[in-house]
């Protein structure tokens, strides 16, 4: 009966690698708080109202957003509202415009948008700080 329990024991650690590798190489969501960073592009859109919500479609995490202004000739405006987040921990989709996303620094503050007034979104995912790896934009209209 003890060479009976041996084996079973032994075969026990032999299938436990084995366990880890299938368990970990499954669909199963990983357990952080960090979102993917977007790559290529993603689709923006603005809820209504003076304080949007901004959500991007893939759902992944961005590194920049800015507001700016939109012009009837389309100048480059100054942005009236930037954040920046680390490629580390980046910005999931569902940024309030003025609330500087968890871990992220206000680059420009928030200004107040005005009704009927148009503005451009513009969300990026960056490496290196500086290499654009995706993002996307949209005009939207308080």
């Amino acid at each position: 009966m003890a060479r009976r329990t041996d084996r079973w024991r032994r075969c026990t650690w032999c299938a436990l690698p084995v366990l880890s590798v299938a368990l970990a190489c499954t669909d199963a969501p990983i357990a952080s708080n960090a979102a993917a960073l977007c790559s290529g592009l993603v689709q923006v859109s603005a809820s209504d109202g003076t304080t949007p919500l901004f959500r991007w479609v893939p759902p992944c995490g961005v590194s920049y957003l800015s507001v700016t202004p939109v012009t009837p000739t389309d100048a480059l405006e100054p942005p009236i509202w930037s954040v920046e987040v680390p490629e580390s921990a980046p910005a999931r989709s569902g940024v309030r415009y003025g609330q500087t996303p968890r871990g992220g620094r206000t680059l420009r503050s928030a200004a107040r948008l005005v009704r009927g007034a148009t503005y451009r979104v513009s969300v990026i995912s960056t490496v290196g700080g500086d290499v654009r790896l995706g993002g996307g934009e949209t005009v939207f209209i308080p």
